[in-house]
């Protein structure tokens, strides 16, 4: 027995080694032996072949070698009794130094052999070696013959093979069993051999460590963890990893898994073994450790409420121990500290440091006080987890351990009541009343009060007054400690009268005249028909009222009121003398209507109730109007709520709002309206509440299912339905029976079949919609198994991860952009709205391998930063004179959409500009361009074929995809991107001054307004919004300007005003700019007429020679038929409390007195009647919230002044 390594293989067993021995000198005779026998066998590679030494009968051989091509002939035996079984015929060439080749044949002669000469092999045992093929074929292990195919009288069928043991594919023991037969023998003779080979893996699996695990902490009320272990990395030299089995072991407790969860740790530092076993019985372990600490908070139980008295020293403390009330933690001791919940006045008794009161740090201990008398004090106790020293902490001390707060009260008792002495009694005269606060402390004198805790201090009056205000008043003052405790104490005021009432004294009352109206709804109240005035009461005790007689639709009139006032004087009535002290006097009040009034009522409307409980929402009701001569607050309204539509279910209601709570349903709403002669008017909307709340669809978290054989093909049919328990999904008004789910939005879609092709986890959606046919999606998977073998060749399982995605939106010059509505699509539906804040977005868990559309919109306030300097920029750029500098200002340009910019672009946004169009007609407020995007050149930025979408074909990893926002229109990048936080504005900018001539006229003139530059200027152009009351804009005309740079709209007596010219052009104030006609409708001036319209979206500003813009002022040129106002400078300036604002008037009028910011923002407005000559308007710090540069303006009748002032303060 011996071991031998054949082909990196160890193995041991007996090897057998023959060798033909066979001597040379067979071919050293001339010519050689020709023939020689040799058993049948032999190996063929044992078989001699001539060499030149033997050859040397031949001469000087130089080479010898097969005649080619070879030829073996091979002649099988007929009879057994034959003396070769086979022969094999072989050629030689001999090639001599200087002599011709020379030829010659041998043969050799394969004589038969006998069992006896079949030697079997040896049993074997090889052993599995780490990167070694493992061959354990008869080539290397053996075989009875090794003849090669010679033809022979024994026969070698091929092996019969057994496979006794196998542990793994490193550890194995088979045999191979040949049965020989002899043919020439009678009978034949037969032999059996047999070989058994043994693998053995003697090396045990290679296993790395995970390193040291991260720290868990208890949970539940045990004090025990639960871990989830990571997998190890485990290598093994012959067993594969199928054959590997891994198991854990930590604080005695085992999983036969490679990692996992294990639960019921207990706290501390424990050893985590993991243990590797192939399957031939060699294991491996290695270690780490696994913290397990106390990271649970404790339980916190504080008492209350408490009730404390102060004592006599004014202070009382409570240690922390009086508010536990069994605080604990499930893991070990705890801590406690105590602090007020609010900042209270601290305890001034006795030295501060030593009777803190703080609230914002933790103690053992809270000290009340004289200031907490009668309060209740909410005390915060803290509770650690762990021992934390006495004494005081801060708030952020020990935060370090888990801790939990719970809150509870003090009630501050205080029963020491203040001591009062009131001031002696007085006496006045009733009409002095007045003069002096009979609840004031000081007046008639002030009252000693003393109190340790006082609180509070009031008086009450107690008048003993008669009718005539004749008698004592009580003046009673109390005084309120802390705790509520009142002590009280009362001052007698003596009152007389000596001067009665006289009605028909024209300087005490006053009666109300007889009055027409023809006004058909007239307010006939006495408020408007007049009442009674008393001029001088004195100290009588006077009062009125009165009795109307009401005759409706008398002749000529609506109705007629016959108001009979009564006044009396109680001070004067004596029961025992009729009529005493009393007088009356009829009121005539005539009112004249018949028209019904014109009533208007809100358009049929649907509200969607999102209601969770299906109830009834508040539906807002638009309110009703209606023209009649009645003034409309006059009008009397009443509805009807006819629910359902069927007359069954009916509300009533009085006045115009009719909004309230209404079910789901269709609703008929009936208004009317009477005015106050009787006429009624009505009108009906319809109300339609729908149900608009999305259901919530929860379904299973994964399904799995079998693939069987349904008519010979392997398949599965899943209805949407199976994903969803009964009850899992809801709807707010559905009920779960009723509800529809599919596949898509399509309720149909409601089933999938999945074949071979479908095996593994894939990826879900499924809808569910309500009878509303509100939907929503909810993303699961589905495990489709081939279980059954119903599919012979499935495919490849692919698996399900999720990702996330992000990225920013912003300007080319990196500002964020807000207001931003972002959509993910996946198969043409959109996914849940993503997470988006001002520049940014996030979306998390989508679908490894999925595609996804993400697609940014934003198509709101298209005026944002669009102006006509913008018009001007696109101008210079069609011409070449000022090509656009970047790719986005080009996209900016595209106004159509059109992929060039040319006049149709210049067209369309001077139509916006101006309020013709309200948005564009053929593109959106912003565009989104694929942040990558990398443009070839800005000429050509039109013709690039640039993504306003994202596409992502097969989602891999995580992804940033970022977007950057155009607003079109806004070429010169004005626009505010972010619209909710707009702290953009301009600053220290020079308002330009327009001179617009004045003058009166009247009613049918055709006026025309020369407008100049107040200075010599360089400009490009304008924008103003204008109002024009009482006059019809005609045109604008100009000798300066063609036709193509001027452009106009005017709607409801508002003119904006658009000029665009391509090169600066010099103003001079002696030239007129241009002129404006109006035809007047009614009599006035221009000045009073025409204004900047503040409130238009159009912002009134003038671009100069370096396009930077400039808010306009109006100034109103010196007419001779017009005096002028004549406005100062502001003195002080600048100034930090006050200034004043002096200017000068030709004659009495109203003015206007405004204050704008640097942006033309009005920040103030008062309107007066001021008087001829000088007047003084003193503007006071208050109306600004910071200090800075302002304008302040003075407009009146003779004209308009404007100047700048600086508040520093």
């Amino acid at each position: 027995m011996k071991q031998l390594f054949l082909y990196g293989l160890k193995m041991t067993g007996l090897i057998l080694v023959t060798s033909i021995c066979l001597a040379h000198p067979l071919f050293a005779a001339c010519p050689p032996q020709t023939s020689y026998p040799l058993p049948c066998n032999t190996d063929t590679s044992l078989i001699p072949k001539p060499v030149i030494g033997d050859l040397v009968c031949f001469g000087p051989v130089t080479s010898v070698s097969k005649v080619l091509p070879v030829r073996i002939v091979m002649t099988p035996g007929t009879a057994c009794d034959s003396a070769c079984f086979s022969k094999e015929f072989r050629q030689w060439t001999v090639k001599r130094m200087g002599l011709a080749d020379t030829f010659f044949l041998d043969t050799i002669c394969f004589t038969k052999i006998t069992m006896a000469d079949v030697i079997c092999p040896r049993d074997t045992i090889i052993y599995c070696i780490t990167g070694a093929t493992l061959d354990t074929t008869t080539a290397i292990l053996g075989s009875p013959l090794k003849n090669q195919g010679i033809p022979c009288n024994i026969l070698q069928p091929a092996p019969i093979v057994t496979l006794w043991a196998s542990g793994s594919k490193g550890c194995f023991k088979f045999s191979r069993e040949w049965k020989l037969i002899d043919w020439c023998t009678s009978p034949a003779v037969m032999m059996t051999c047999t070989q058994t080979i043994e693998v053995r893996d003697t090396v045990a699996p290679t296993i790395i460590s995970p390193g040291p695990l991260p720290d868990v902490s208890v949970s539940g009320t045990h004090c025990q963890a639960s871990a989830t272990l990571p997998a190890v990395v485990v290598t093994d030299n012959c067993s594969t990893a199928a054959q590997i089995s891994v198991s854990v072991e930590v604080a005695g407790i085992t999983i036969n898994t490679n990692g996992g969860r294990i639960d019921n740790i207990p706290l501390g530092t424990h050893t985590v073994t993991y243990t590797a076993s192939d399957g031939c019985g060699n294991s491996k372990s290695v270690t780490t450790e696994l913290e397990i600490y106390d990271g649970q908070a404790p339980l916190a139980f504080c008492k209350g409420p408490k009730i404390i008295q102060i004592p006599a020293l004014g202070m009382v403390s409570l240690p922390s121990t009086a508010f536990d009330d069994g605080s604990n933690d499930y893991c070990g001791p705890v801590s406690i500290k105590v602090r007020r919940m609010t900042n209270t006045p601290p305890c001034t008794i006795g030295t501060p440091s030593l009777y803190p009161n703080p609230f914002n740090r933790f103690a053992d201990e809270v000290k009340f006080c004289c200031s907490d008398a009668g309060q209740e004090v909410m005390v915060i106790m803290r509770v650690y987890q762990g021992i934390v020293p006495w004494g005081v902490v801060s708030l952020d001390q020990y935060t370090d351990l888990p801790y939990t707060d719970c809150m509870t009260s003090v009630k501050v008792l205080d029963k020491v009541g203040p001591t009062i002495t009131c001031p002696a009694g007085v006496e006045i005269d009733c009409r002095q009343l007045g003069a002096k606060r009979v609840k004031s402390l000081t007046d008639y004198g002030t009252a000693t009060i003393q109190d340790m805790c006082l609180d509070t201090v009031w008086i009450d009056s107690i008048s003993m007054l008669g009718q005539c205000l004749v008698g004592d008043l009580i003046r009673k003052i109390n005084a309120k400690d802390k705790a509520g405790n009142v002590s009280s104490c009362e001052q007698i005021i003596k009152v007389v009268n000596n001067d009665p009432f006289d009605p028909y004294d024209t300087a005490d009352f006053e009666w109300p005249r007889d009055t027409t109206f023809f006004i058909c709804a007239a307010v006939t109240t006495p408020s408007v028909t007049g009442m009674p005035k008393i001029k001088d009461l004195g100290c009588s005790k006077v009062a009125f009222d009165f009795v109307d007689e009401i005759y409706q639709f008398a002749p000529g009139a609506c109705k007629k009121i016959l108001r009979k006032w009564s006044v009396v004087d109680w001070c004067q009535v004596e029961p025992t003398v009729p009529k005493s002290g009393r007088w009356v006097r009829t009121q005539a009040i005539v009112v004249m209507d018949t028209i019904k009034p014109v009533i208007t009522v809100p358009a049929n409307f649907t509200v969607n109730n999102g209601n969770d409980a299906c109830a009834p929402i508040l539906v807002n009701v638009p309110v009703p109007s209606a023209t009649d001569c009645t003034p409309t607050a006059d009008l009397e309204w009443t509805y009807v709520l006819d629910l359902f539509s069927d007359g069954l279910q009916l509300i009533n209601g009085a006045g115009k709002n009719a909004s309230q709570m209404m079910p789901n349903g269709i609703h008929t709403l009936e208004f009317r309206v009477s005015d106050k002669c009787g006429n009624v008017s009505s009108g009906k909307t319809i109300i339609t509440v729908k149900d608009s709340k999305k259901p919530t669809p929860v379904a299973m978290n994964g399904l799995a299912t079998d693939l069987s054989l349904m008519n010979g093909t392997a398949m599965a049919r899943v209805f949407a339905s199976y994903y969803f328990l009964q009850g899992s999904a809801s709807d707010n008004c559905t009920p779960f029976n009723k509800l529809k789910f599919s596949y898509s939005t399509n309720t149909n879609d409601t089933v999938r079949i999945y074949t071979c092709d479908s095996i593994g986890t894939r990826a879900v959606r499924l809808w569910v919609t309500d009878e509303a046919g509100n939907q929503d999606v909810v993303a699961t998977y589905i495990l489709i198994q081939n279980n059954m073998g119903a599919c012979t060749n499935p495919a490849p399982t692919p698996s399900l991860r999720t990702v996330g995605i992000e990225g920013k939106i912003i300007t080319e010059t990196g500002k964020d952009i807000d207001l931003v509505h972002l959509k993910i699509m996946q198969d043409n539906v959109a996914l849940p709205d993503p997470y988006i804040a001002p520049g940014k977005y996030s979306a998390n868990g989508l679908l490894i391998g999925q595609s996804y559309e993400i697609i940014p919109k934003k198509d709101i306030n298209p005026l944002n930063g669009v102006s006509t300097v913008d018009l001007i920029m696109m101008q210079k750029h069609i011409l070449g004179i000022t090509p656009l500098s970047t790719a986005y200002k080009m996209i900016a340009a595209d106004i159509d959409r059109s992929g060039d910019i040319n006049g149709i672009d210049l067209l369309e946004l001077r139509k916006l500009i101006l309020g013709i169009d309200k948005n564009f007609s053929n593109n959106e407020s912003w565009r989104f361009i694929d942040a990558t995007h990398q443009f070839t050149n800005v000429s050509s930025t039109l013709q690039d074929k640039f993504g306003e979408t994202y596409n992502i074909q097969e989602l891999e990893r995580p992804m940033e995809i970022n977007f950057i926002g155009v607003k079109v229109g806004d070429v010169n990048g004005s626009s505010l991107s972010n619209e909710l936080n707009n702290l953009e504005g301009r600053e220290n900018v020079t308002p330009f001054h327009l001179s617009f001539s004045d003058k009166n006229f009247v009613t049918g003139e055709v006026i025309r307004v020369d407008v100049s530059a107040k200075n010599e200027s360089q400009v490009y152009g304008l924008q103003m919004s204008l109002n024009h009351s009482g006059l019809e804009y005609m045109g604008i005309e100009s000798k300066l300007l063609g036709d193509d740079v001027i452009a106009t709209h005017t709607d409801h007596h508002q003119l904006k005003i658009s000029i665009a010219n391509n090169d600066p052009m010099r103003l001079d104030p002696k030239m007129t700019w241009y002129t404006l006609v109006f035809k007047a409708t009614q009599a006035g001036s221009l000045s009073e007429s025409i204004s900047l319209n503040t409130k238009s979206d159009m912002s009134s500003e003038l671009y100069d020679s370096q396009l930077n813009s400039h808010p306009i002022n109006l100034q109103w040129t010196d007419n001779a038929s017009i005096p002028t106002l004549k406005l100062t400078q502001n003195q002080p300036n600048p100034f930090n409390n006050e200034t004043i604002v002096s200017y000068y008037l030709p004659h009495d009028t109203k003015v206007s007195l405004k204050i704008f910011d640097l942006n033309s923002r009005l920040l103030f407005e008062q309107k007066i009647n001021a008087v001829e000559g000088k007047n003084n308007w003193t503007i006071t710090s208050q109306i600004f919230k910071t200090s800075g540069i302002y304008y302040y303006r003075v407009e009146s009748l003779y004209g308009t002044g404007t100047n700048k002032m600086i508040l520093l303060q």
